[in-house]
């Protein structure tokens, strides 16, 4: 009887670069995926990659301020998640008049404050936000 060829389970792409992340780290995953194609990187991709470079330049010192006068002008801020939360207090500093709407009953998005394993909720209260602790500590 001829020797059967040993059966190998099959295994998905992405098993094989979760296992490869697991033992390896970021980097080796890195590597893996460049090697099979999946990042644009010079070796796999070199136009996409020298497209990608021409493409980037650094920022200027003009893109982190803001011009113009925020007097007497309102802003609607849709969202009291870091980013909704940096763009009141930014603009606000401007001199704009901001109002950030929250579907949720509290501030900070996807964040949630855990101290000592305990979660502490938020409450927003009257017509502005303000945060409170409500567990004692």
């Amino acid at each position: 009887m001829p020797d059967a060829a040993p059966v190998i389970p099959s295994m998905r792409r992405r098993e094989f670069l979760y296992g490869v992340g697991a033992l390896g780290g970021a980097g080796v995953l890195y590597a893996a995926m460049d090697a099979i194609g999946l990042v644009a990187s010079p070796t796999n991709a070199p136009a996409a990659w020298a497209e990608e470079r021409r493409a980037w330049r650094p920022p200027a010192q003009s893109d982190f301020g803001l011009r113009g006068s925020g007097q007497r002008r309102r802003i609607v801020i849709l969202g009291a998640g870091i980013a909704g939360l940096v763009s009141a207090y930014e603009l606000g500093k401007a001199g704009y008049r901001c109002v950030v709407l929250e579907a949720r009953d509290r501030p900070g998005g996807r964040n949630w404050t855990r101290a000592a394993g305990r979660r502490r909720p938020i409450s927003m209260v009257g017509p502005s936000a303000r945060a409170s602790r409500l567990a004692s500590t």
